[in-house]
C-alpha cells in the first residue's frame, strides 16, 4: 500500500505543481514585458487590475473544486453516468456565468476602476487593460475549471501540457505585441486573453475525444446539484478570491502610507506570492482527487497517508524558497527594475525580506483547507479560507498601520499567516477526532 500511494501521490502532485508553476509564470510575463517595454506606472496599472482577474478565476474554481470532489467520490463508487451529468451541467453553468459576468462588468466598468483604487493618473491605463481582458473572461473561467477536472478524469499530465501551451502562446504574443509592435498594455491584454483561449480549447478537445472517463452528455437541469458542489467549492473559492482581496487591500493601504511606488514593488512581491502559493495549490489540487476517491471508498488511512506526504512536500519547498528570498531579494527585483535607480531596488528587497517569512505558514493553511474540501467538509474549509484570506489580513494591516511606522506594514503578512495556521491546526485536530470516532481508529 505504501509504495502504491507514494506512486499515486507523485503521479498526481508533480504534474499539478508543474501546471501551477507554469500558470504563475505566465501571469508574470505581462508584468515583465510591461515593466521593461512600457513603464513602472503601467506595471502598477496591471497590478490594480489583478483583483478583478483573480475574481474570474475564483468563480471558475467555485464550481470546479466542488465538481471535482463530487466526481471523485462517484468514481470511487463506480457511478459513471452520474459523474458525466454533473460534469456536463457544471461546464455549461460556468460558461453562462462567464458570459454574464463579462457583460455585467462592461456596463459598470467605470465604477469598478474607481473601486480598484486607480487615481486619475492611472484610470486610462487600467481601463485600457481591463476593457480588453473582459472580452476573454469566459475563457479564463472555462480554462481553470477544466484544468482541475482533467486531473480527476485521470490525466494530470494533460493539465500541465495545457497550461504550458498557454504559457508559450502568452510569452510569444507578449514579445510580439508589446516588445516588437509596441502596443503596450493593449498588447499585454490581448496576449493574456488569447493564451486563455488556447488552454480552453486543449482541455475541451480532450473531453470531446473518446479516451476520457468524463464526457459531455445530455443532462437534466437539476439545480439541486448546486447544493452538492457549491458548499464544497466555496472554501477554495474564498481562497482564490482572497488573492483579489489581498491585492486590493494592500494596494489601498500602500497608496495611503507609502505612495504609488510601493504598489509597483508590491506587484513584484505579489508575483512571488503567486509562485509560492501556486505551488501549495498544486500540491493541494494534486492530492484532492486521490483523497476524494479514497473517501468514497471509505479508506481514511489511505487519504491520511497522502495528506502526510503533502505536509512534508510543503515544508521542504517553503524552507528552501524563503531561505533564497532572504539571501537574494534584489535579484528578483532586477528582473523588473533593472534600469531603475538603486533606491527602488533597496526598498523592494527590504519589503520582500519582511513579507516572505509569511510563506512558512500560509502553505500549510491552504493545504489543510483543501484537504477538508476533498473530503466534502465544506464548513472547515470555508472557515480556514475566510480567516486566511480576509479576516487575518485585514486585522494585521490595521494593527501594523495603527501602531508601527509605515514601512513596517510589510510584516503584516507573516503576522496574518501565523494567526491563520493556529486556527487551521485546531480545525484539523477536531476534524481528525471525528473521523477516528466514525471509523473506530486510534488517535
Amino acid at each position: 500500500m505504501e509504495k502504491s500511494l507514494k506512486t499515486q501521490f507523485r503521479n498526481y502532485v508533480v504534474p499539478s505543481i508543474l501546471a501551477m508553476w507554469v500558470f504563475s509564470f505566465y501571469t508574470m510575463v505581462d508584468g515583465f514585458f510591461v515593466a521593461n517595454f512600457v513603464s513602472q506606472k503601467a506595471l502598477a496599472a496591471v497590478n490594480l487590475s489583478l483583483p478583478f482577474i483573480n475574481t474570474l478565476f475564483s468563480v471558475g474554481i467555485l464550481f470546479a473544486v466542488g465538481t471535482q470532489t463530487r466526481i471523485g467520490i462517484l468514481k470511487g463508487q463506480d457511478k459513471k453516468d452520474q459523474a458525466n451529468c454533473i460534469f456536463s451541467f457544471t461546464f455549461f453553468t460556468v460558461l453562462f456565468v462567464g458570459i454574464f459576468l463579462a457583460s455585467f462588468t462592461l456596463i459598470f466598468l467605470e465604477p469598478l476602476i474607481h473601486f480598484l483604487g486607480a487615481s486619475l493618473e492611472y484610470h486610462d491605463m487600467v481601463k485600457k487593460y481591463l476593457g480588453i481582458v473582459l472580452f476573454f473572461a469566459p475563457f479564463f473561467m472555462i480554462s481553470y475549471h477544466l484544468e482541475i477536472l482533467v486531473k480527476v478524469d485521470g490525466f494530470p499530465r494533460l493539465a500541465t501540457f495545457g497550461v504550458l501551451s498557454s504559457c508559450v502562446v502568452n510569452i510569444l504574443l507578449d514579445y510580439l505585441f508589446v516588445g516588437v509592435f509596441g502596443w503596450g498594455l493593449t498588447g499585454a491584454a490581448y496576449a493574456t486573453g488569447i493564451a486563455q483561449i488556447t488552454s480552453a480549447i486543449i482541455f475541451t478537445k480532450h473531453f470531446l475525444g473518446g479516451h476520457s472517463y468524463l464526457r459531455f452528455v445530455k443532462f437534466p437541469w437539476n439545480f439541486s446539484v448546486y447544493r452538492q458542489i457549491l458548499p464544497v467549492g466555496f472554501g477554495d473559492f474564498l481562497s482564490e478570491l482572497s488573492g483579489a482581496f489581498v491585492v486590493l487591500i494592500y494596494n489601498l493601504f500602500l497608496i495611503k502610507l507609502l505612495g504609488y511606488t510601493s504598489v509597483a514593488i508590491f506587484t513584484v512581491i505579489n508575483y512571488i506570492s503567486q509562485f509560492v502559493l501556486s505551488t501549495m495549490v498544486g500540491i493541494t489540487q494534486g492530492i484532492q482527487p486521490l483523497c476524494s476517491y479514497y473517501h468514497g471508498q471509505r479508506k481514511p488511512l489511505h487519504y491520511r497517508k497522502i495528506f502526510h506526504y503533502a505536509i512534508i512536500s510543503v515544508g521542504v519547498f517553503v524552507l528552501l524558497l524563503v531561505g533564497l528570498l532572504q539571501l537574494f531579494p534584489e535579484m528578483v527585483f532586477r528582473l523588473f527594475f533593472d534600469g531603475s535607480e538603486g533606491a527602488i531596488l533597496h526598498e523592494g528587497a527590504l519589503a520582500l525580506r519582511r513579507f516572505s517569512p509569511g510563506y512558512l505558514f500560509s502553505g500549510y493553511s491552504l493545504l489543510i483547507a483543501g484537504y477538508h474540501s476533498s473530503l466534502g467538509k465544506a464548513k472547515e474549509s470555508i472557515t480556514i479560507n475566510l480567516f486566511q484570506g480576509f479576516l487575518s489580513i485585514l486585522l494585521s494591516l490595521l494593527l501594523m498601520s495603527s501602531f508601527f511606522p509605515n514601512d513596517q506594514i510589510w510584516w503584516s503578512y507573516p503576522l496574518a499567516q501565523i494567526f491563520t495556521l493556529i486556527v487551521a491546526i485546531l480545525i484539523l485536530i477536531r476534524s481528525r477526532r471525528k473521523t477516528d470516532l466514525r471509523y473506530g481508529l486510534e488517535s
